[in-house]
């Protein structure tokens, strides 16, 4: 075993996909911090396929409500981050994963209308606090 086995068996197992978050101010010298880590993180071929924004205050709320009405609207391009169909083990590990986590919110499969309005609060940046 490597000398950084440990470490780096610390870092995978204590990821979490965060979907909730406190109402707690995040100073802007955590988020540099975080973006000047962050920017050493690896990509395939050394891509770097990320642009960042930070916004606060009103334009924060701006986008948000445009984010949020357009996915009302339904005037967004579809997400097309994977395959179709998904290959192999993947659907129904993604279908798991929808009937856990829909579930834990109390909607089922074939309430489409209860998922969306899931899903919309990702547009909701107010609870994305930034000091």
């Amino acid at each position: 075993m490597h000398s950084q086995t440990p470490v780096v068996d610390a870092v995978i197992r204590s990821r979490k996909a965060v979907r909730l978050f406190l109402p707690d101010a995040v100073a802007r010298e955590e988020i540099v911090d975080i973006l000047d880590v962050a920017r050493s993180a690896p990509s395939n071929s050394n891509t770097q396929p990320w642009h960042v924004h930070v916004l606060g205050g009103s334009i924060k709320g701006q986008l948000s409500a445009a984010l949020a009405r357009a996915h009302v609207e339904d005037r967004h391009p579809p997400l097309q981050h994977f395959p179709s169909p998904l290959l192999g083990a993947c659907q129904p590990r993604q279908e798991d994963f929808g009937a856990r986590y829909y579930g834990a919110l109390g909607i089922n499969k074939e309430d489409a209308a209860a998922r969306s309005r899931a899903s919309g609060r990702n547009f909701d940046f107010s609870v994305h606090p930034l000091a």
